[in-house]
């Protein structure tokens, strides 16, 4: 018995120096084990670290994003120049304007005015911010309308005893959205939609303006108002001759819709005058 190992006195040389042999590779394996043990011990707190490390920057990094946010909704422009020095933003038109849209903790007035504004990339983005929208067969009230309108709540027009047209190359024959849209029965108020039509399609939940709310200036509404007609026009080919007409008849809804839901306008426009 040596170290306390039993040993059976019978063994030949050959086989005691065999036994020998084993003993020493245990001890090379129990020393192997341990050091295996350091390594992944060591490898454990560093990928701790790591993980620390990367929620720290993630905490950062939300941080300044929701900084940014609140710098956008007091100034458009520095908000936008805040997230992109700080690598939060690309300084695309497409990646800007699908921050817009996607637009979590943005204020909707503050939207409206960055893409208002009449600067290049301001351009660049409301066109972009635009193409993000899917106008196919919704009527031209439908894609303006916001989703509180869509569901029913105070429509910006409600369309009762108009003529529709058998098809789009009709109406854009006829001029229907122009002429008989407004002079056969432009009312305002609630009410339930047509059933189903090419032009009558199912109201959806997040139209163009929902996206953002309206400025104040003429301007800003005018740029908006031609982005929005040439891809209408995109979406819906032959509806409308041209994208001006689209864009004078998208302009005159906007501006009668504020003529009679704006409180601060007193003189309401009727069918005639309007």
């Amino acid at each position: 018995m040596e170290d306390g190992v039993y040993e059976p006195p019978d063994l030949t040389p050959e086989e005691r120096m065999e036994l020998e042999n084993i003993r020493r590779r245990k001890q090379e394996l129990l020393v192997e084990i341990q050091r295996l043990r350091e390594e992944l011990s060591e490898a454990m707190s560093e990928v701790e670290g790591l993980e620390a490390n990367e929620g720290s920057k993630t905490l950062q990094r939300n941080r300044k994003m929701a900084m940014g946010r609140k710098k956008f909704n007091m100034d458009p422009k520095k908000g936008i120049q805040f997230l992109v020095e700080n690598e939060l933003l690309q300084n695309t038109p497409e990646e800007i304007a699908r921050f817009l849209y996607k637009g979590e903790g943005l204020n909707k007035t503050a939207i409206g005015d960055y893409l208002g504004e009449r600067e290049e990339l301001n351009l660049a983005v409301l066109h972009a911010f635009v193409d993000l929208h899917e106008f196919t067969d919704l009527n031209l009230v439908q894609a303006l309308r916001d989703s509180q309108h869509s569901r029913g709540q105070c429509p910006l027009v409600r369309l009762d005893h108009v003529t529709i047209p058998e098809t789009t190359a009709e109406a854009g024959r006829s001029g229907f959205l122009v002429d008989q849209f407004l002079t056969q029965g432009l009312r305002v108020g609630t009410g339930s939609h047509q059933p189903w039509h090419p032009f009558l399609a199912p109201p959806q939940p997040r139209q163009f303006l929902w996206s953002f709310r309206l400025p104040g200036e003429a301007q800003k509404i005018d740029r908006m108002m031609e982005a929005f007609a040439q891809r209408y026009c995109l979406c819906n080919p032959g509806v409308f001759q041209s994208t001006d007409t689209c864009y004078v008849l998208s302009f005159a809804v906007i501006m009668l819709n504020t003529s009679l839901h704006n409180p601060n306008v007193r003189d309401k426009p009727g069918l005639e005058r309007f």
